[in-house]
């Protein structure tokens, strides 16, 4: 059951790997696989990371998070300020269930930048994921001794 301090999260991209989502937000979450409805999941011109639009069919696998606090989400917020805002949507469980979550979707002033090709999570996870994981770990203890 969750807490009233609980917010849970829609993840597609960098954010679905439960240690990047812990380095930036600072908390131990629990990922459960979900499927967000209505999107599609494109890359991004010159950006290793994926952004979902609105796509009628579209379909978007990714893990929702449990275990964020409010103060949690505000560091990720923070974090993906520049090119995303954070939205409400419904995504599907694989029990069939339902659930309202938040997730981040790209500003509509960016759109420009999307490729209509969909983002290749493997050859993210297998190529650059390691340096992503290595540079955020360096920021957050920058962020520490600053």
């Amino acid at each position: 059951m969750m807490s009233s301090g609980d917010q849970l999260l829609f993840t597609y991209g960098t954010l679905m790997i439960p240690e990047t989502i812990s380095i930036i937000s600072g908390e131990r979450c629990i990922p459960a696989f979900a499927r967000l409805s209505g999107y599609s999941r494109f890359q991004v011109r010159n950006a290793p990371y994926p952004v979902i639009v609105p796509h009628e069919g579209g379909t978007v696998p990714g893990y929702v998070f449990s275990g964020l606090t409010e103060a949690g989400l505000k560091k990720l917020d923070e974090y993906e300020a520049t090119l995303f805002e954070r939205i409400r949507c419904t995504v599907a469980y694989d029990d069939g269930s339902q659930g309202e979550v938040w997730t981040y979707a790209l500003f509509e002033k960016y759109r420009s930048s999307v490729i209509e090709e969909p983002w290749d999570a493997a050859a993210y996870l297998k190529g650059r994921l390691p340096e992503y994981i290595e540079r955020l770990r360096q920021d957050s203890e920058q962020a520490v001794n600053s």
